[in-house]
């Protein structure tokens, strides 16, 4: 078995040639499509949500999910809105006592801003103080959705019970100055001497919609769930629209916000059902529906608050493509994470409250690709980048997923000129990509090699400067490309792979090809190709790593699906996910096998499979570097030159043009006379 890390080279060429940190530093920041807050003198922290008392009806569960917590991030929203117009100095943190994160996040803020700290544990005292401070006018009264029907169920609509009017009252919120109140806690905001602005009982979204979207920001959306609090702060704070459901309603609201806008929260029923219909009008999922304290992280700013380089993903796990090796025996393989476009999941759990992921002891063990979604979290999320970058081991490889979550051969297609949405959308992560270090992508595609899916691919290989290569996933199965590749020019002409999942690390999914629990996958790799030099795709793949698939340890020398698990006794011993399970995959790989980063197989790629179109883009880099020797861009022109003529028919002879140029880059050439040319 062998499993490596990408070479780290700190040269001045390759910083000139591939990384660029210094010059980036010095670039335009990239435009944010998210909406920022600026710095607010004092910032109030709550008592713990987990333990707000109830202020309703028998039926209010207090805590996290209670009518106080609405309330709270209600009145976040307000004292954010407020900063933001210049009408206040004062933001409200929304504090949870079990999450390790967020108090990373709080912690950076805190360092970021230099802001006052105030802990205001008693609830009604808060919002007091913004009522004495003029931020608070009164409140909206609202009626609790008390449908019996599970979360983010499919036809929230058809469900007896169900009650909207709590996103009604969030839309009307900032245009009213109003906190929103559950109807049986009336009596104790009463009290407090506040006015009933509005009742939004027995209105819905479309009413809102009709009468108050001209006083709403069409550049957000937010589809959130009515019987969860989250988000609502950053949803008034923007002054953005609310609703939820995945109906006709739901298309006439997306048309009225435009192209390329993201959309906040989570929307109802099936994944792909909601997906297609958000990717058809130009508009990227975020899920963000479990955030907290949007408001407040979106006031770090990269390059103003915290630097550049920094932020910079990848700094040890980048690849200088002439510093590998070319290998023959050898099989290369890469181990991706599914589910990065999650945004809440990064700020939340993923870095402290899980030993599954980035705290797993085996993390740095072996090269691990995390899809993520980096743009996002570069402008609402700043300490959580900062927090990757720093704690990243040289094996940890960040890729973007998608920038959002839609499918990009039906992205736009409701309006005349999709390919024109979809690149405007690409223009809105590119830079994000190129500042952040970040130089793979993943798709999730409904079909990944179709001939919309191919001509969507075609614009991120063209408008995403430096981009290696892209990894392509279907939305069933994954591993539905099984391990072929693709190739689109990127924007100099160079060819950038398409690579699609040849293997799936996915419980109880033997009914699919390739795909299965960690000992079927290590059998599937070791029987792939690897005897002499690598002459096609089947050398080099990766496996999806399902991060939510739980497993068992076991002897699986008679029954290589032994580790598969009810997911039901997921805190049962022995049950792992995420990267314990990836570990026991690659600690069964034979020793012709090599882990590589997706950077590095995508560069793989590019050498064994289009060598001559491939080293000459790299010359061609290399000559147009700054701080170069007249003699070594001569050199340069000799070689490609040379390269264009000759002959790449044997694997010998691409072996032999690689090594020159090697040669070259790492200046052997000043030692000999001898020349190929």
């Amino acid at each position: 078995m062998r499993h490596t890390h990408s070479p780290k080279h700190a040269s001045l060429l390759l910083a000139a040639v591939f990384c660029l940190a210094s010059l980036q530093a010095r670039a335009a920041d990239p435009a944010s499509y998210w909406i920022k807050f600026p710095h607010p003198k004092n910032i109030y922290v709550t008592g713990d949500l987990n333990k707000l008392p109830k202020i309703g009806s028998a039926s209010d569960p207090g805590g996290m999910n209670g009518y106080l917590n609405f309330t709270l991030h209600s009145l976040t929203g307000l004292a954010a809105l407020a900063v933001k117009e210049g009408r206040g100095d004062s933001m409200i943190w929304l504090n949870l006592e079990d999450s390790g994160s967020y108090k990373l996040w709080l912690g950076s803020i805190f360092n970021a801003t230099k802001a006052k700290r105030i802990d205001a544990p008693d609830s009604m005292s808060l919002i007091n103080t913004f009522i004495t401070n003029g931020t608070v006018k009164g409140y909206i009264l609202y009626r609790a959705d008390m449908s019996e029907r599970d979360l983010y169920c499919s036809d929230p609509e058809t469900t007896p019970g169900y009650d909207a009017s709590v996103n009604v009252a969030t839309t009307m919120a900032p245009q009213l100055g109003a906190i929103i109140v559950e109807e049986s806690a009336e009596p104790v905001i009463k009290k407090m001497g506040l006015k009933r602005l509005f009742d939004a009982r027995g209105k819905d979204e479309k009413w809102c919609f009709a009468n108050r979207r001209d006083n709403c920001n069409p550049a957000l959306l937010c589809t959130i769930e009515p019987k969860v609090p989250h988000c609502r702060d950053y949803a008034i704070a923007t002054r953005s629209f609310c609703f939820f459901g995945v109906n006709r309603f739901t298309s006439e609201v997306m048309a009225w916000a435009g192209p390329n806008t993201p959309l906040v929260g989570w929307n109802s029923g099936a994944e792909d059902v909601q997906t297609s219909l958000s990717s058809h009008w130009g508009k990227f999922e975020t899920a963000t529906n479990w955030c907290l304290n949007l408001t407040l992280t979106s006031i770090v700013q990269a390059g103003r608050d915290i630097s550049w380089p920094e932020l910079r993903l990848n700094k040890d796990s980048e690849v200088d493509p002439l510093a590998l090796k070319w290998e023959e025996g050898v099989h290369y393989t890469s181990f991706i994470m599914t589910d990065g476009d999650n945004v809440q999941w990064y700020m939340g759990g993923f870095f402290s409250n899980s030993l599954h992921y980035w705290n797993s002891p085996g993390r740095a063990e072996f090269p691990i690709g995390w899809t993520a979604p980096p743009a996002d979290l570069a402008q609402i999320a700043v300490p959580t980048i900062e927090w990757m970058a720093r704690t990243a081991s040289p094996g940890d490889s960040f890729m973007m997923l998608g920038g959002g979550y839609y499918y990009p051969e039906i992205y736009g297609t409701a309006y005349p000129d999709p390919i024109k949405v979809l690149d405007g959308h690409i223009a809105q992560i590119a830079p994000w990509m190129e500042k952040l270090g970040v130089r793979t992508i993943q798709f999730n595609n409904q079909r990944w090699d179709s001939a919309d899916a191919r001509r969507a691919q075609s614009r991120y290989a063209l408008h995403i400067p430096g981009l290696v290569g892209i990894f392509s996933i279907q939305y069933y199965p994954y591993t539905g490309g099984e391990g072929r590749i693709l190739w689109t020019p990127n924007a100099e002409g160079d060819p950038i792979p398409v690579i699609s999942a040849r293997y799936g690390l996915w419980e109880h999914h033997s009914s699919i090809k390739n795909e299965g629990p960690p000992a079927v996958v290590a059998s599937l790799i070791n029987k792939a190709a690897h005897d002499g030099p690598p002459t096609s795709d089947a050398y080099l793949d990766w496996t999806t790593v399902h991060v939510w698939s739980y497993f068992k340890k076991a002897d699986t020398s008679r029954d290589l699906w032994a580790e598969e698990v009810d997911q039901k006794l997921a805190n049962s011993p022995n049950v792992e996910r995420g990267v314990e399970p990836l570990k026991w995959c690659v600690d069964r790989l034979e020793p012709h096998v090599k882990v590589v980063s997706p950077e590095e197989l995508a560069w793989r790629a590019r050498i064994y499979l289009k060598t001559r179109e491939t080293l000459d883009g790299i010359a061609r880099k290399l000559k147009t570097a700054p701080l170069q020797h007249a003699i070594f861009a001569k050199k340069i022109d000799d070689y490609r030159a040379w390269l264009k003529k000759a002959p790449l028919d044997t694997p010998a002879q691409r072996r032999h043009a690689f090594k020159e140029l090697r040669a070259i880059r790492f200046g052997k050439w000043k030692d000999t006379k001898a020349t190929i040319y």
